[in-house]
């Protein structure tokens, strides 16, 4: 009897949330709001973008997400600090180094936004140093990435055997993501590229295309097609132009009662050998095909179909 009573309590709270659109509201603001890091009383000095007046929290993510070169934001909380920032004040940084500001004097939360490194195994980039430093992990190198201004990546020593400079646990941040002609196996450096995390509504499916190209990336097409009443005309995604030896990764929100064709082409027929090549399909984080393209014009895949 208990069983079936903890049973209706469920579905009748599942009923009452689908019911109503107050609580669905705060759901979705939830949902969004796990995007950013909250740090109570914390600020940034000196990197401001701009002041909006009168937001909500949810509505500072929106501007944040919008606005180039944001990383998070200060918000105006009632802290009763001597400083002049009013609650609901919004204002997107263009840095997260909250180090020796005073958010409770300024009346200040900051909202980090999230992000997530893609590694690229042997990979470098040629005269973009920001900064070498000693014996960090990979976990302290993202925290100094994500600190510094204009970094948007980094190189990770490892113990490759090359005949490179670079030691085991070294740290450089660098202004440029661009790994093209840059010998990481011969540096002894892996790297690691930053990228704000896709977030897709709670009923949708996050698809994430991990594109490593070779050495005749322009010959590469990425395309992924929705499925409607007259076959595949609806385009979901297209990117072509590809650069050499570079990791590009693309994203896409799905549908989940929706089937989809995803198709890598190579104009020159073949495949993506010529310098490593590879893709890698996966849909909320699970890999669902991991491929070279070895050889041939087009490799294809159906999902939810």
């Amino acid at each position: 009897m208990s069983e079936s009573i903890n049973a209706f309590l469920r579905y009748s709270f599942l009923a009452l949330l689908l019911c109503n659109p107050v609580a669905n509201a705060q759901q979705q603001g939830k949902d969004e709001y796990s995007q950013y890091q909250h740090t109570p009383k914390g600020c940034v000095n000196g990197e401001n973008i701009k002041l909006y007046k009168d937001k909500s929290v949810a509505e500072c993510i929106e501007l944040c997400d919008i606005t180039a070169n944001c990383v998070g934001f200060e918000y105006g909380v009632s802290y009763g600090g001597g400083g002049s920032y009013k609650p609901r004040d919004c204002q997107p940084q263009s840095s997260s180094n909250t180090a020796n500001c005073n958010g409770a004097h300024h009346n200040l939360d900051f909202y980090k936004k999230k992000t997530h490194y893609q590694h690229t195994p042997k990979g470098c980039v040629n005269g973009e140093n920001i900064k070498l430093y000693k014996d960090k992990s990979v976990a302290e190198c993202i925290d100094l990435c994500d600190i510094t201004a204009n970094c948007v990546g980094f190189e990770y020593g490892v113990s490759y055997g090359g005949g490179g400079s670079y030691k085991p646990r070294d740290c450089q941040p660098q202004s440029s993501s661009n790994t093209a002609n840059c010998n990481g196996a011969y540096h002894n450096l892996d790297f690691y590229t930053k990228s704000a995390q896709k977030r897709c509504r709670t009923e949708r499916l996050l698809l994430e295309i991990d594109v490593t190209t070779g050495n005749n990336g322009n010959e590469n097409t990425v395309s992924v097609r929705r499925k409607g009443k007259d076959g595949w005309a609806r385009k979901a995604l297209h990117h072509k132009d590809f650069e050499d030896n570079v990791m590009k990764k693309l994203t896409h929100c799905l549908h989940p009662d929706k089937c989809y064709k995803i198709v890598i082409k190579d104009k020159g027929g073949d495949g993506m050998s010529d310098g490593d090549g590879s893709y890698v399909i996966k849909v909320d984080g699970d890999v669902i095909k991991d491929s070279e393209f070895v050889t041939g014009k087009k490799e294809e895949m159906l999902f939810n179909c």
